[in-house]
């Protein structure tokens, strides 16, 4: 199963859910990083070994500019979502994408489709 580090974007009701369906989850504020430039919170999921979920473009284009490897980060595009929103769009990727594919990958969630791209990456996040 995954572990994630939800961004503060995140809201904590994604947490409970995905807690009850048995993955491995935290938010930046249960570090009490929900301030924190996104190199830190990025360090942190390096740390953990845990995947970053984020509505930020930044984390992509952090790594494709700097070449690091990271277990992966996944970026939602939903627009303004609510909680359910993004608790519905996490379900289904993690339905659509096996865990081995999410793994060392930027893996960006529209509303119509889910795009993954495997590291390293060259160029920005789009």
């Amino acid at each position: 199963m995954l572990a994630l580090l939800l961004d503060s974007a995140i809201g904590r009701r994604a947490v409970a859910a995905f807690l009850a369906r048995g993955y491995d989850v935290v938010h930046v504020r249960d570090y009490g990083l929900q301030e924190a430039d996104d190199d830190v919170i990025l360090a942190r999921a390096m740390a953990e070994d845990r995947i970053v979920v984020t509505m930020d473009l930044d984390f992509g284009n952090l790594l494709a500019l700097t070449g690091q490897w990271c277990p992966g980060v996944i970026i939602l595009r939903l627009g303004a979502p609510t909680s359910d929103g993004v608790t519905a769009a996490l379900t289904e990727l993690t339905k659509a994408v096996p865990d081995d594919e999410l793994r060392s990958s930027v893996v960006i969630v529209e509303p119509d489709r889910i795009r993954v791209r495997k590291f390293p990456i060259s160029g920005g996040i789009e």
